[in-house]
């Protein structure tokens, strides 16, 4: 038997992780962020963007609440650099270049309140001029929100058979999006599930909390190959 990680990066193991770095950097170097620059990749996962934006020569560093992502990337990334750390106090001493919030990991503020303190956060470990590129699930966002929407996702191979059954549901002012897996482990079976809360805000939120936080322009992101069914964001310090 192995860890939910295992499972999780099967479920996921088709994605194209490699476009959405190319994306980035391209959307890097449209803005003169060069190869060297330092990156602060929050809510960094399995370290996966990390690594390939490490491999292009960017200085990256990883933040996660979660540790379990924290010890794997350290493990798997040695390119890049992994702290245990909340974006919404987190403080670097050296500023960076641009910061990433990739796979709704700006949804995880779940107040307004939270928000402003994580926009005022990365804002300050930015260097001017820095950028912050972030992107939500756009059925998550008000503007688009569905609700009591379902849906399922599935790997296979010969000894491993995982199936992730998903629900999304609003609940006053937050999302609530559980997560339910069936795993066939050579001869074991078993099943465990997830509840993820996320903040629920509109676009024209976002922006406005955004600019309270000081940064002075806040646009929708339109690049190929990267999260087609997110709407990505940029704010420029």
């Amino acid at each position: 038997m192995h860890d939910k990680i295992f499972y999780e990066a099967k479920l996921f193991s088709s994605r194209n992780y490699k476009s959405e770095a190319e994306a980035l950097d391209n959307i890097f170097r449209s803005l003169h962020i060069s190869r060297n620059s330092s990156i602060l990749d929050i809510g960094s996962n399995r370290g996966i963007h990390a690594a390939l934006l490490s491999k292009m020569g960017y200085k990256v560093t990883g933040i996660d609440l979660n540790p379990k992502f924290i010890n794997y990337s350290k493990k798997s990334v040695k390119a890049a650099k992994f702290l245990l750390a909340d974006m919404r106090i987190f403080h670097s001493e050296q500023p960076f270049n641009a910061a990433i919030a990739i796979l709704n990991g700006i949804y995880f503020n779940k107040t307004k309140k939270e928000l402003s303190k994580a926009f005022k956060s990365i804002f300050n470990n930015l260097k001017p001029g820095g950028v912050l590129i972030f992107d939500i699930n756009t059925n998550l966002l008000k503007d688009h929100f569905v609700n009591n929407r379902k849906g399922v996702i599935g790997y296979s191979e010969k000894k491993i058979q995982v199936a992730r059954f998903e629900s999304i549901r609003k609940v006053k002012d937050k999302v609530l999006l559980k997560l339910t897996y069936l795993v066939r482990d050579h001869s074991q079976f078993y099943s465990y599930s997830n509840l993820i809360r996320f903040g629920f805000f509109s676009i024209a939120e976002l922006k406005g909390i955004a600019k309270k936080s000081g940064f002075k322009s806040f646009k929708i992101l339109k690049f190929k190959n990267f999260r087609p069914k997110a709407t990505c964001f940029i704010c420029i310090k």
